[in-house]
């Protein structure tokens, strides 16, 4: 790299925005520096993060203003930003078009998704305004970054000018397959004579989680269902795990299951396909682009198709568990880490 990066984030938290912030933090490391703009968690997690600006202006704990008055640190980078360009050859990377804007300094955009754009209802009035609000800010930056195909033509179709660049999320390391469910189950004190439907996601609309319940109400007592998240009863529900906590439920399970109507990307299907677990999914385009021919694919809308693929799934587990981990496989992190460099290098 000729040029230094600097990067943008708002979360780092283990939502999806959070684990790419990390994600490309640890990738490009050597040659960027990462800022969080109104984080107020700690920072240990990223390696190279340069600094903290807070956005919540001194005077006022009120939301609206948080996210649309520049806090006196806000303004301040800015113009450190300019100031910056000036002298040296930088690039400025958005990671989020939830992330602050700044006017004239950014260089690249990551578009996750445009569920806000799609989906209104899927967010709080006041937090779906903004992402809104920033879409057609962030429209002017001349290259973005999103996961998926199926995005990138959303991306287009709302009027997206620029150049866009397709990297798929990578699979943390910390999921695979540990080989020993019965230990593995001992260990979360799960029952042994059970199948396992597991499921991970939001509690977003769009996520489907009514599909579930009616699944759970229709199927025999031989399933159970295990949650991660919150939003719909379960047999068993954990929350708030560490990546190597969520690896050992996935390796506990028998069938992973997401019926969910709109992704950007649906990782998580990807990881479970990493622990070795049979999936079922969705039959719709963004899930077919991610997990190609390693899942089986249902009509989320329709009980009795979700029942036959969890039997499918289940049925079929040993030839799904081998195309899924070669699908997982083409989502290492030595892949995006290498796709990342190769999006600065055009600069």
């Amino acid at each position: 790299m000729d040029r230094s990066v600097i990067q943008l984030t708002n979360v780092y938290d283990k939502t999806g925005v959070g684990n790419y912030s990390r994600w490309v933090n640890i990738a490009t490391g050597k040659y960027s520096k990462m800022y969080l703009m109104g984080a107020s968690n700690n920072s240990g997690n990223l390696p190279t993060v340069e600094k903290v600006i807070p956005l919540k202006m001194p005077f006022t704990a009120n939301w609206w203003f948080e996210n649309h008055l520049p806090s006196f640190a806000y303004v301040k980078f800015s113009k450190y930003l300019s100031n910056k360009k000036k002298k040296e050859p930088i690039i400025v990377h958005s990671l989020s078009h939830s992330v602050p804007f700044i006017e004239n300094k950014i260089d690249i955009i990551t578009f996750h998704d445009v569920i806000s754009l799609k989906m209104p209802d899927n967010y709080r009035p006041e937090f779906s305004r903004l992402l809104k609000s920033n879409f057609h800010k962030y429209s002017h930056v001349e290259h973005a970054v999103t996961t998926t195909n199926y995005v990138k033509k959303d991306l287009e179709n709302y009027g997206y000018p620029g150049t866009i660049h397709v990297i798929g999320y990578p699979v943390d390391p910390e999921f695979n397959d540990l080989n020993n469910k019965q230990s593995v189950r001992k260990l979360l004190n799960l029952p042994e004579g059970k199948k396992i439907i597991l499921s991970v996601s939001s509690a977003e609309p769009r996520k489907n989680l009514r599909a579930i319940r009616k699944l759970m109400q229709t199927i025999s007592d031989d399933y159970i269902l295990v949650r991660v998240g919150k939003g719909i009863d379960a047999d068993i529900v954990f929350d708030n795990l560490e990546p190597t906590q969520l690896n050992t439920i996935y390796n506990a399970a028998d069938v992973f299951l997401s019926p969910s109507l709109e992704e950007g990307f649906g990782l998580p299907a990807i990881e479970a396909m990493a622990c070795g677990l049979p999936v079922v999914l969705s039959d719709r385009d963004f899930f077919h682009e991610v997990a190609g021919n390693a899942a089986i694919f249902v009509d989320p809308l329709n009980v009795d198709s979700i029942k036959a693929g969890v039997q499918e799934a289940v049925t079929n587990s040993m030839d799904l568990k081998s195309k899924g981990k070669d699908r997982a496989n083409y989502f290492s992190f030595e892949k995006f880490a290498k796709s990342m460099e190769e999006l600065y290098a055009l600069f």
